[in-house]
């Protein structure tokens, strides 16, 4: 009981002395414990162990323990005591803890085991563990653990396992079964104890575990180890390398390398080498993938550190061994290259042994890098040996091809820079002999080649000729190398010396068998473009030979026979080769050849000279030939085969005609290609002459390649079953598409005339004849043609526009259309489409490269970015596309994309200078931040593309060189532009160097801009390769498209020949100084430079060789003089007129005959008709053109729709209203598309009368519209207005072409209807004449619903507009535009708004009626509604420029009741047109009473209106003044206008004749008669006084108007248009309907002495009254709104007269009084002289300066604008506003021109005289019109 207080009492018994409690249990065991016998017992062993020792047990002893378990000591009382001394367990030392375990626990349980187990109840191993060694079972091991119970399974106690026993039960057989087990165990391990564990592990002994149990255990300690090893120094790290990780390396797997090699990097070679050393220890071990993997992990790591321990002067070879050791296998050469740094890799490779190298190179697998093993083999020094070991072992001959040829190429250099033969023979000998047919063109432009000496290239080129077998299909790759050799040096030709004999034959040793890769270019070229060395080249027999055996290109035997036969003119034909034969062109023994001779040549020449198509050299030298034979007949025929091409015109047209219908001769004939088309027509004429019949398939068959030239009238004859027969025929089609495009639409048309339905259409007509099918026959009906059918067909756009609708209904994926079906796109159609299927169809037309023109592409344009995602999918949409998109959708984030895509579409589809392709232009130099337009670098070039061809010159100078690629994408290039191009060019300063450089590459290098060579740049050129290039575009020029030919023709023109001579009165004879011209001179493509002016090509053509050559002739690209000197002969050869044949091929010149001599004509067929219209011949002047047609309808021609075709709308409205009355609506129907726009107005209503009745079948279907489009310019209103429910999508040209006054009946919702999408291009038109009086007729309220910003509609219901007419009608050039007159109702607060540039005010007449209180006045004002202008473009906004002045004066009235006063009505803003209608108005006056009518002057001067019975108190009223100076540069036309006035009193008279009178200071009255009474207060009507000084460059047309006053008390006086001018005037009284004008020769140029007005900030100009008029008003001048022309009170200044020009004479009349009245149809006409349009000058600049009053010019700058541009039948009118400050005064202006004056148009406030005296001085040499605001 004490022990156990003492327990209880003793806290803590660390407090207790260790000896004391030593001896205190000493004592204890001693005396108690030791013999008792009760340990048997729990009861006695449990108390004393658990409680009363317990202070006591840290001091246990050995001995102790070992008494401890004695015999009678049982598990239970065993356990007690474990228990017990685990308690003091802390308290114990550590090795007195371990001698628990050792003598006491351990001796104990092995004592008690039984079927080895000790005290163990159960199964359960964590009980087990615990009650027998609680915590002293740490110092157990695994396997004692195991040994003391069978049961016990260490993974159910791993949580009580210490490392090293996880680290026992690791190595344990058996204990871990799986991967998971492991993983279980490795759980209880960290970094902190994984040293303990691994060191544990390698410790076992005998350790058989299986590899994935290996794997399992050694991933996570390499995981585990991480930190540890990156920490540990070399030493540290070789320990865990070397002694740790052995025993676990066999389960290394390849997932698990990684782990081991992760940070080798940073350690030492030494380091490396220990972890490779280990793991080939266990190489064995490991699986291939894991061997592999190793390798890897060890070329990384070998890699990453260079060559850190490689020894510079040891094997390299070695160097791999030791550090890849059993992993070198794995070894590639690709692995090498990484291993070894460039800079290195010579000093490296050379270190190898070539033994070595070769037994490297040769191990499997190796090679894998071929370019590797030539940068090895180009640095080896020891190549030779090298190749010789590896052939020796037959290594290296069964390497693959590729790796041969890498070989070949590392060697190569080696090779080219043998030091002697011997050594070069043997590399091209035994060492090479597998290899060298691996050779390349890489290989032979390598430095070593390139610089390789002549001897040595010479054994290479002998090499390959031998060896020629081999290089099948690489010896062009080879020719290109060799040229590069033989080109490297200045000196040329390279190693040839024209002193040594022995090279002479240069083209053997140097090329060879790769001659024939040569072109005429390369070898100008090679020869150093020396005709002489060539020509010494040729004739070495060698190089002959090589000729004669080898097959040359054609350029090439043409210049080598040229070389010849330039030496020796008379070389021998029979020793020249046959190849060169078909060049002997130059050959003088030609023309000495017997008949016999020439025939046997020409066999010799058709067996070797066939060519697909005969080329002008081929023609010229079987003109030649054929020359020769003097016999032509059957046989001979025969025997020319092809050589027949070279029969003349004059040659067939003596052929007999029976020898022609021989079937062996018209097959020989008709297998000729080549005929040109004046042979093939005169051919076939000859053999129908001679009764040959074309009925049968056969026959047509035999004609062969002449059917080309057949006649339409054939395929007029024929039935329809044999033309759809030869449609099927295709060697029959093949020569028809050669012939005339009405011969083929007359084919078409019999195909077709028995059943022309859509799908004979498909079946029938060939694909690539359907464009000759009428339009009208491709509606589809509401049939399902075959789709696929319809995309194999060619059809042009205006043909597909008919179907596109419903073709496109009927598809689904538009990428099925062909880009012929999509090239109809019609607005309409899209427009119903959603937007995802409109973006897949403009996906379409990018893929499949559709064309569509500039209507189609703004459609689709506005279609697309109707959405707003359009600009996000730019790169889906054509680059043409983009240009009509509107700008306003392009954000900031996109532009640059936008710009780049666009720049690359096709700018001639946007009129140069419109307003989009200039804020193209703007935008994209915005976008791209381009400051200095004028310097635009390399990427400023590439991003803007074609928007540079619209910069000025000066960007061509200075930008960089690139800028070239941007030129080549322009349309055309200004003057300005092409002469910066040259200047450009000359200098050299582009990527094509200077031209004295240059050669015929460069030359097409240059793509379109050669042909703006001019001829100082073009002498530049070496003469040589200007001549080649020359011969090569005059080749070309017959299979050239019209613009083409133009531009080709241009040029050769410009550069082949001299300029024309001034004329002479006498024209001198000149001798023929080259050779005479002959029928194979003709074939010459250099033709023209060898005859350079017309006086040599006169000299040297003879009437003989024209007449029977004159189609051949006609055929060069001859400038206008040469073309007069041919038709001066052919007027000679043909005095009483040009045979029909010879018209046929007349070409260009036919445009140089005067309508008389057209008149003379024997154009009696459609096919002449047809060939004299060729557009390609250049435009008929339409005098010519009217009598062409007139002589064709006389001879009995008529105009049926192919004749409609070929004249097209152009020509066709050239022709008389007559002319055009013969033309029936189904010939309208077969013609096609007409663009009828230029025609007159009454031209286009009596063509739309015609097309309406040919269309009216289709009318409400969907191709209808396509079809009758081109002619809606004369439809009324009636049909347009059924156009608006087919929702058309009328493109904005066609509606502003609409018959003006068609057009005015339409209403908005009529427009928007036709418009559809492309309602908003009606904003941009609104200035436009027709466009802006629609607007004026409408309200602006509903203007507003179109949503467009129209301004200009009325906005009062009293606006109401009346209609006005034309009386007189203009002329067709310039279509006068009927317009509306305007009534104006206002009060007695008037304003009114002008703007100039909107409306050029008119003077007209009003009246305005007052009242004697004082009552607002009520004006009404009727007169004229506008001056007629022109279109103007719709790209032009012109802004407001507006004056403000107030009216201050009123006119006096005494006792008046009713005042006539001027009307203002506003004209649009537009150019004027050239014709101008003066209206003389009638006046007829109602009255009872006489009337006065005074006119003020400087002296008493009046109109008096008399009466037989005149009462007093007439008052006669001040008037307004008018000087009207007019300068109108264009066509006015004046309409009627009606003019009533209405008053209280009444008023009757009869009708006065209009008179004119001049202001002079002497009295003259203008009277008029009256039969009846006047009651009195009548009141004189003011009258304007006229001053009408003309100069107008222009024509006049009157028309007829009516102005008529009723009233009580009123007068009505005559007024007349008042127009002076400075050439005679007359003045005529006709009928009303008459009309009179006169012709007047053209004015000289515009004058360049000018004084221009600028316009700047003008305010608006108002004019306001507000007063009351009373009775009392005697005193008092009323405010009298008018626009008139100011002038002196004194008799007006005549302005200066123009150079050339009569002096000036004013139109005037003396008023006569007369007391009878005048027919009522009695008219006063002013007749004006016409000025010929032709006197108009095409538009240019202006420069102009600010006008001050005082004449001193300022300083201000002028802005380099360029005025607007507007189209009108004589040219183009520039239109700009002025202005300028005179004294207060505003002058607003327009300035005209290209008008003989360019007079200035001015709006002038009133001002004193003085300042428009000022005004007329300074412009005396400009005619000006003035019109005046008086107040």
């Amino acid at each position: 009981m004490a022990l156990e207080d003492f327990h209880h009492r003793v806290a803590n018994s660390s407090l207790l002395s260790p000896k004391w409690k030593a001896n205190t249990l000493r004592a204890l065991w001693d005396e108690k414990l030791r013999n008792e016998a009760r340990f048997n017992e729990t009861a006695f062993v449990a108390p004393w162990f658990q409680e009363r020792l317990r202070p006591f047990l840290s001091a246990v002893s050995t001995d102790m323990l070992r008494c401890l378990h004695n015999e009678t000591l049982q598990c239970a009382q065993y356990q007690a005591i474990v228990k017990g001394l685990d308690v003091e367990f802390t308290k114990l030392s550590a090795p007195m803890q371990e001698e628990v375990f050792r003598s006491f626990q351990l001796p104990y349980l092995e004592r008690v085991r039984s079927n080895g187990t000790a005290c163990a109840e159960g199964p359960d191993s964590a009980t087990w563990l615990t009650v027998n060694f609680w915590r002293f079972g740490r110092y157990a091991q695994y396997r004692d653990l195991a040994a003391l119970n069978s049961e016990f399974s260490g993974l159910d106690v791993l949580g009580n396992l210490t490392v090293k026993q996880l680290a026992e039960l690791s190595a344990t057989g058996g204990a871990l079964r799986t991967p998971a087990d492991a993983q279980k165990v490795m759980a209880f391990v960290d970094t902190s104890t994984v040293t303990e564990y691994v060191d544990e592990f390698s410790r076992q002994v005998n350790v058989r575990l299986s590899r994935e149990i290996q794997a399992s255990l050694l991933q996570p300690v390499l995981a585990l180890a991480q930190p540890i090893l990156q920490k540990v120094d070399d030493a540290g790290f070789r320990l865990w390398v070397e002694r740790r990780l052995p025993v676990l390396i066999p389960g290394l797997n390849s997932s698990l390398v990684p782990l081991l090699f992760g940070h080798l990097e940073s350690r030492n070679v030494s380091a490396i080498r220990a972890v490779t050393s280990l793991l080939n220890s266990s190489i064995g071990e490991f699986s291939n993938a894991t061997r592999e993997s190793i390798f890897r992990a060890v070329l990384s790591v070998t890699s990453n550190v260079s060559l850190r321990d490689y020894a510079p002067n040891s094997s390299f070879v070695a160097f791999l061994r030791e550090s890849f050791q059993g992993f070198e296998d794995f070894l590639t050469l690709r692995d090498v290259e990484s291993l070894i740094p460039a800079p290195d890799l010579r000093k490296v490779v050379n270190t190898i042994p070539p033994e070595a190298l070769a037994d490297l190179l040769s191990r499997k697998g190796f090679l894998n890098q071929d370019s590797f093993l030539t940068a090895v083999l180009q640095n080896y020094q020891r190549n030779g040996a090298f190749m010789d070991s590896g052939n020796q072992k037959g290594v290296l001959g069964s390497l693959p091809n590729v790796t041969k040829e890498a070989l070949l190429a590392g060697v190569w250099p080696t090779v080219m820079t043998s030091s002697n033969n011997t050594e070069l023979d043997l590399w091209l000998g035994a060492r090479l002999a597998h290899y060298f047919m691996f050779l390349n063109g890489d290989m032979l432009n390598t430095s070593e080649t390139l610089n390789a000496s002549c001897a040595t290239f010479r054994k290479i080129i002998s090499k390959l000729n031998n060896d020629s077998e081999v290089f099948q299909g690489r010896e062009e790759e080879l020719y290109y190398s060799i040229k590069a050799y033989l080109a490297a040096t200045k000196e040329k030709p390279r190693c040839y010396n024209a002193t040594d004999p022995e090279t002479s034959d240069w083209l053997v040793t140097y090329l060879g068998n790769f001659i024939r890769y040569s072109s005429a270019r390369d070898m100008r070229s090679l020869t150093n473009r020396s005709a002489a060395t060539f020509q010494d080249l040729a004739f070495n027999p060698d190089n002959l030979e090589l000729v004669s055996k080898t097959r040359i290109r054609k350029d090439l035997a043409e210049m080598y026979a040229a070389a010849l036969f330039a030496e020796d003119a008379e070389f021998s034909l029979g020793s020249l080769p046959d190849q060169l034969l078909c060049f002997a062109r130059h050959s003088t023994l030609i023309s000495a050849l017997s008949p016999a001779d020439a025939l046997s040549l020409i066999a010799r020449v058709n067996r070797h000279c066939g060519a697909p198509k005969p080329s002008a050299s081929d023609r010229q030298l079987a003109t030649m030939l054929v020359a020769q034979v003097k016999t032509l007949n059957g046989q001979t025929l025969v025997a020319l085969g092809q050589q027949a091409v070279g029969l003349t015109v004059g040659q067939i047209s003596s052929l007999p005609g029976h020898d022609l219908v021989d079937p062996e001769v018209l097959a020989s004939l008709g297998h000729v290609l080549g005929w040109s088309r004046g042979q093939a027509q005169a051919l076939v004429n000859k053999l129908l002459r001679s009764n040959f019949t074309l009925d049968t398939l056969e026959k047509f068959e035999r004609l062969g390649t002449l059917a080309q030239g057949l006649p339409s009238s054939t395929f007029e004859k024929i039935s329809a079953e044999l033309a759809i027969g030869l449609a099927k025929n295709p060697t029959f089609l093949a020569t028809l598409r050669q012939g005339p495009e009405h011969v083929k639409k007359v084919f078409v048309g019999k195909v077709l005339s028995n059943s022309s339905s859509f799908s004979d259409i498909l079946n029938y007509v060939p694909d690539d004849l359907v464009d000759q099918v009428p339009n009208s026959l491709l509606a589809l009906r509401g049939s399902t043609p075959d789709l696929g059918k319809i995309n194999e067909k060619h059809w042009s756009p205006q043909q597909a526009a008919v179907f596109f609708g419903d073709v496109l209904a009927r598809v689904d994926n538009y990428t099925q259309l062909s880009p012929f079906v999509l090239q109809g796109f019609q607005c309409s159609a899209a427009s119903e489409l959603t937007p995802g299927r409109l973006s897949s169809l403009a996906k379409a037309v990018k893929v499949k490269e559709a064309v569509l023109n500039n209507e189609q592409l703004s459609c689709l344009a506005k279609l697309l970015t109707r959405s707003s995602w359009a600009v996000e999918n730019l790169t889906q949409y054509s680059p043409d596309v983009l240009l009509f998109f509107p700008l306003g959708k392009v954000d900031a984030p996109s532009c640059r994309r936008f710009y780049s895509l666009a720049s690359r579409g096709n700018l001639s589809l946007l009129a140069n200078g419109s307003a989009q392709r200039t804020a193209l232009l703007g935008g994209a130099l915005s976008c791209f931040g381009v400051g200095n337009a004028s310097l635009l670098g390399a990427q400023q070039l590439r991003e803007l593309g074609a928007f540079v061809c619209d910069l000025d010159a000066a960007t061509i100078e200075d930008s960089a060189p690139g800028i070239l690629e941007n030129l080549k994408l322009c349309p055309d290039l200004t003057g300005a532009q092409r002469a910066a191009l040259n200047t450009r060019l000359s200098s050299g300063r582009t990527p094509y160097g200077p031209p004295a450089s240059w050669d015929e590459a460069t030359l097409e290098g240059l793509g379109p801009l050669a042909f703006y060579i001019d001829s100082t740049t073009w002498a530049s050129i070496n003469q040589e390769e200007r001549t080649a290039f020359f011969k090569s575009v005059a080749g070309g020029y017959d299979s050239q498209s019209a613009a083409q030919r133009e531009r080709t023709a241009a040029f050769l023109k410009s550069v082949g020949s001299k300029p024309a001579s001034s004329r002479r009165t006498k024209r001198a004879v000149e001798p023929c100084r080259s050779t005479s011209i002959t029928a194979d001179t003709l074939e010459d493509p250099l033709f023209i430079v060898q005859y350079d002016s017309a006086q040599q090509f006169d000299a040297c053509l003879s009437n003989e060789v024209l007449k029977a050559n004159l189609a051949s002739l006609l055929e060069q690209p001859l400038p206008n003089d040469y073309l007069a000197v041919i038709r001066r002969k052919l007027d000679e050869i043909y005095p009483g007129g040009i045979p029909e044949d010879q018209l046929k091929v007349l070409g260009f010149l036919s445009r140089q005959y005067s309508v008389d001599a057209i008149g003379r004509w024997n154009v009696t067929s459609s096919d002449t008709l047809a060939a004299l219209l060729n557009p390609d011949n250049g435009p008929w002047e339409q005098p010519q053109l009217v009598r062409l047609v007139g002589r064709y309808m006389e001879l009995g021609g008529t105009l049926a729709g192919p004749v409609l075709a070929m004249l097209g709308g152009k020509y066709l409205c050239f022709l008389d209203e007559d002319q055009l009355k013969q033309i029936s609506p189904e010939a309208m129907r077969d013609a096609g598309k007409l663009d009828i726009s230029s025609c007159s107005q009454g031209k286009k209503d009596l063509l739309y009368g015609k097309a309406h009745t040919a269309f009216a079948g289709q009318e409400g279907t969907r191709a209808y519209y396509p079809l009758i489009q081109p002619y809606l310019g004369g439809a009324p209103v009636e049909d347009l207005k059924k156009l608006t429910g087919s929702e058309i999508a009328m493109d904005i040209n066609t509606f502003t072409n609409l018959k003006p006054e068609e057009l005015q009946k339409l209403s908005v919702q009529d427009v928007r209807s036709l418009l559809g999408v492309n309602l908003p291009d009606l904003k941009e038109v609104e200035n436009r004449p027709s466009v802006a009086l629609w607007i004026r007729s409408h309200f602006q309220s509903e203007l507003d619903t179109l949503g467009i910003g129209l301004t200009g509609g009325m906005t009062t219901a009293s606006s109401t507009p009346t209609s006005g007419t034309i009386s007189g009608s203009p002329t067709a050039g310039s279509p006068a535009i009927p317009v509306t007159g305007s009534s104006i109702s206002s009060t007695n607060t008037m304003a009114t708004s002008i703007n100039p540039f909107h409306g050029v005010p008119v003077v007209g007449t009003g009246t305005m009626a007052t009242s004697s209180s004082a009552t607002p006045v009520s004006t009404t004002t009727t007169g004229l509604a506008s001056i007629t202008p022109t279109a103007a473009p719709d790209s032009y906004s012109t802004p407001d420029f507006q004056s403000t002045t107030v009216a201050k004066d009123r006119p006096t009235f005494a006792d008046a009741t009713s005042t006539t006063v001027p009307a203002i009505v506003r004209v649009p803003k537009a150019a004027f047109p050239t014709n101008v209608t003066g209206t003389p108005f009638g006046v007829t006056a109602t009255s009872e009473d006489a009337v006065t009518e005074r006119r003020n002057s400087t002296a008493s001067e009046e109109a008096t209106a008399d009466s037989t019975t005149a009462s007093a108190t007439n008052t006669a009223v001040p008037t307004t003044t008018e000087d009207s100076t007019i300068a109108a540069p264009t066509d006015f036309i004046a309409t009627s206008a009606s003019i009533v006035a209405t008053s209280e009193d009444a008023v009757s008279g009869t009708p006065a004749p209009s008179t004119l009178v001049k202001n002079t200071t002497t009295s003259r009255e203008a009277t008029a008669d009256s039969n009846t009474t006047t009651s009195a207060n009548s009141t004189a009507v003011p009258v304007t006084t006229e001053d009408s000084a003309l100069a107008a460059p222009t024509s006049f047309v009157t028309a007829s108007s009516s102005v008529t006053a009723t009233s009580n008390d009123m007068a009505s006086r005559a007024l007349a248009t008042a127009i002076e001018t400075n050439t005679p005037t007359s003045v005529d009284t006709t009928d009303a309907s008459g009309i009179t004008t006169t012709e007047r020769g053209a004015l000289p140029p515009p004058s360049t002495d000018m004084t221009a007005i600028t316009a700047t900030n003008l305010p608006t100009l108002t004019v306001g009254t507000n007063h009351t008029f009373n009775a009392s008003d005697a005193a008092t001048t009323p405010t009298m709104l008018s626009m008139t022309a100011t002038s002196s009170k004194g008799p007006p200044v005549p302005p200066k007269p123009m150079p050339n020009a009569t002096a000036p004479v004013s139109i005037s009349t003396t008023t006569k009084t007369t007391h009878k009245t005048p027919p009522a149809s009695s008219k006063s006409t002013v007749r004006v002289p016409e000025t010929s349009h032709k006197a108009a000058a095409p538009p240019r600049p202006v420069r102009t300066t600010p006008l001050a009053a005082t004449r001193r010019t300022t300083s201000r700058p002028v802005p380099k604008t360029r005025p607007p541009s507007y189209p009108t039948p004589n040219g183009y009118i520039n239109v700009r506003p002025l202005s300028v400050q005179l004294d207060a005064a505003v002058l607003l202006g327009y300035r005209a021109w290209p008008t003989p004056k360019r007079p200035i148009f001015v709006l002038a406030q009133t001002r004193p005289m003085s300042h428009r005296k000022e005004l007329c001085r300074r412009s005396l040499r400009e005619p000006v019109l003035e019109l005046e605001l008086h107040a």
